[in-house]
């Protein structure tokens, strides 16, 4: 992890995330930018000012770590960084539209990671979420943190969804090697066929073994990944298989463990988030206790 983007709207709730932020740049010896969206379509006059007060408010921020961050005011409507630590950290002020600026900074600066807050839900059901942040899990090629709660430490339990697909096994090889000192729970969800029309218990039993059989392929590819890193990673691992909706699994492991992290794969870009695995990530961003981290 060489360059975390954190986007913040200034809010109490982006407070949060920037903590966070700043914890996982100390965390992995990496670079953090923090990014400010403005609107584009307001007069130049009001860029200015609220450029002013949102590099005032960004600083006073970047000035609660050990890392020194400076500012570059917008030129016309593109932003730049002045690099001030060897790790490339630094305070960005840009203008455009959210969910496309935050993508745009980020392959800029070659983040590899994005980090944003989970905002107050309203009777419109929570706008950002749905123009930004949905945007961001649709399109961003890199991962997505999604911050609901104060930081107080270092991840230390982590719920995993695993539907057996190459992304469930990417989020899961990133849990377990991002966070080395987490103790990580394996959640697989499933249903049994014909539920309440066959009562049999030689099809359940029939159901399990399948389960079992996919999650020990994909536990042997992690192994081939981790390699030497193998034993001590499963070590940390636990699995569990629950007969239900994979949300519902998920939030129930959640309770259950007191997880303070959800790390859930989703498909490629697309227009919408679709599939099984799609919806548990807009379930968990919308309704997790707990920060969610959304990888591709």
């Amino acid at each position: 992890m060489r360059n975390i983007l954190m986007a913040s709207d200034l809010s109490s709730r982006s407070d949060r995330a920037f903590d966070r932020a700043a914890q996982l740049s100390q965390q992995f010896k990496s670079g953090l930018h923090v990014l400010h969206v403005l609107d584009s379509d307001l007069p130049a006059k009001t860029q200015d000012e609220l450029l002013d007060n949102a590099e005032k408010t960004l600083q006073a921020q970047a000035g609660r770590t050990r890392k020194t961050a400076t500012s570059k005011k917008i030129e016309g409507k593109k932003a730049g960084v002045k690099k001030t630590a060897k790790n490339g950290s630094g305070v960005v002020v840009a203008a455009g539209t959210p969910a496309q600026t935050i993508l745009e900074q980020a392959k800029k600066l070659k983040s590899d990671l994005i980090v944003t807050g989970a905002h107050k839900k309203d009777s419109l059901r929570d706008l950002f979420i749905k123009s930004t942040a949905e945007k961001l899990l649709r399109f961003s090629e890199k991962p997505v943190l999604i911050v609901k709660n104060a930081t107080k430490e270092e991840y230390k339990t982590i719920v995993v969804g695993m539907d057996f697909s190459s992304h469930a096994l990417k989020a899961l090889y990133m849990a377990l090697t991002l966070f080395p000192k987490a103790k990580v729970h394996v959640v697989h969800a499933y249903s049994l066929p014909f539920s309440g029309l066959v009562k049999d218990r030689d099809l359940e039993d029939f159901t399990l073994d399948q389960r079992k059989e996919g999650m020990e392929k994909i536990l042997g590819a992690l192994g081939r990944k981790l390699k030497d890193k193998k034993a001590k990673a499963f070590a940390r691992m636990d699995i569990v298989m629950h007969n239900a909706h994979s949300s519902a699994a998920l939030h129930d492991e959640v309770r259950k463990t007191r997880a303070d992290l959800v790390v859930v794969g989703t498909h490629g870009k697309s227009e919408l988030l679709t599939g099984i695995v799609g919806s548990v990530a807009r379930d968990m961003i919308h309704n997790a206790k707990t920060d969610v981290l959304v990888v591709k």
